[in-house]
Formats: C-alpha cells, sequence, structure tokens
C-alpha cells in the first residue's frame, strides 16, 4: 500500500508522459469525493471508486462501485428519536452496495474533453430498522441505469477532475420485510415503510458528479 501511494504521489510530482493525441490506450481510477462527508456522522463509512480502461480517442469502458454504511450507536440514535415523531421508523443500522459496467464518451480522450456515459448498476442493501421498540429488517435488490455527462479536465502528468452530473433512472426493486416478533405494531411499521417506498423508489434522480482520480 505504501509503495502504492508513493508511485502515484510521484507520478502527480514529476509528471508521467504527455497524453498526447497519438496515445490509443490508458487505464484510470478515480474517486467521487462528494459521498465521503458521511464519515462525518458517527458509525458512517463510505467507498465510491471507478476504475476505467479508455480504448480509443472517444470510448471508455469502466466499472464503478460504491458501498454506503451507517451503524448508530445508542447515543446517536436516541439523539435522533428525540428529533422525530413518535410514529417515525426509523433507521439503526444500513449497509447498501452497487456495482455495474459502463461505456463513455469523450469529445477527446487523452485531452481535456466533454463525456457522456452510460452505467448499468446492480445494488443490494439491508437495513434494520425501529418502530416503537420492534425491529424490522428489510433487504432490497435494485436494478438501474445511469447517465453521466459533464466535463474532464487531463493533466500531462496524468492527473484528471471531472465535474458534471449524474441522472439515476431505477428500473426494478424487490424488498423483502421481516420482523422480530409478529404483532400489530410491527406490522403497523413494516406498512409504513412499505408506502415510503412507494411513493419514493422508482424516482429519477439527480445529483452532481465530481470525480478526483489518475491517468496512467
Amino acid at each position: 500500500m505504501i509503495k502504492l501511494i508513493t508511485t502515484i504521489a510521484f507520478l502527480l510530482l514529476i509528471g508521467s508522459p504527455s497524453f498526447a493525441a497519438s496515445k490509443n490506450l490508458a487505464l484510470g481510477l478515480e474517486i467521487n469525493p462528494i459521498p465521503y462527508v458521511v464519515f462525518l456522522v458517527p458509525g458512517g463509512s463510505m467507498i465510491d471508486i471507478r476504475g476505467e480502461l479508455i480504448v480509443s480517442q472517444y470510448v471508455s469502458i469502466n466499472v464503478e462501485y460504491s458501498h454506503f454504511g451507517l451503524n448508530l450507536g445508542e447515543e446517536s440514535f436516541n439523539t435522533l428519536k428525540e428529533k422525530s415523531d413518535e410514529d417515525d421508523v426509523l433507521a439503526k443500522k444500513v449497509s447498501s452496495q452497487s456495482i455495474g459496467p459502463g461505456i463513455r464518451l469523450y469529445s477527446s480522450a487523452f485531452t481535456d474533453s466533454f463525456y457522456f456515459g452510460i452505467n448499468v448498476l446492480f445494488g443490494k442493501s439491508n437495513i434494520n430498522y425501529l418502530f416503537h421498540e420492534e425491529e424490522i429488517k428489510a433487504e432490497s435488490t435494485t436494478l438501474a441505469s445511469a447517465a453521466d455527462f459533464g466535463y474532464r479536465w487531463l493533466w500531462k502528468n496524468g492527473f484528471q477532475l471531472r465535474l458534471g452530473g449524474i441522472l439515476t433512472f431505477p428500473q426494478k426493486e424487490s424488498t423483502d420485510y421481516t420482523t422480530a416478533q409478529e404483532n400489530d405494531q410491527s406490522s403497523e411499521g413494516v406498512e409504513k415503510l412499505k408506502e415510503t417506498a412507494d411513493e419514493n423508489g422508482m424516482k429519477t434522480l439527480a445529483t452532481i458528479d465530481l470525480g478526483l482520480g489518475v491517468l496512467f
């Protein structure tokens, strides 16, 4: 790990060969730093990374992986309860992952360039809720497509900065709910979760996309 970090730092400091128009193959690695603000929340964790293989002056293929985790301790969860309504269903532990392939088109892949890409994302999440002290577990699988677009700056040393937007289009979602006990309160909690999912689960999502990375 130390050797990898040292190599990347060395490339950024002294520069690698210029990414000239004659180049026709490159490997890139980047992160989107925006979601990492979740680390400011006690118990929060985040990974958002993309690997990219540029195969021509105009086309690249990529794989994107993201993980979001949140595990609220007793103090944080009690604070959340105090700020919420008595009949709210509250999430105490969240684990969510997604992965998928994609393709991106550039106006010029080895210089500063506009880009447009399409990804297919497969996701899975597990969430533990509490409703009036009744525990409810929700396990979901999702399928979505996403389009990203914007502008990418590329330096001669391989450092790249990308700024744009992402539109995510949910295609399919399936959720199974299980409860520790079968009673009126747990059933009411499940119904509330289903109603919320019906209202919000399949809406198109627009987000800002920021990418920082290195092209080798």
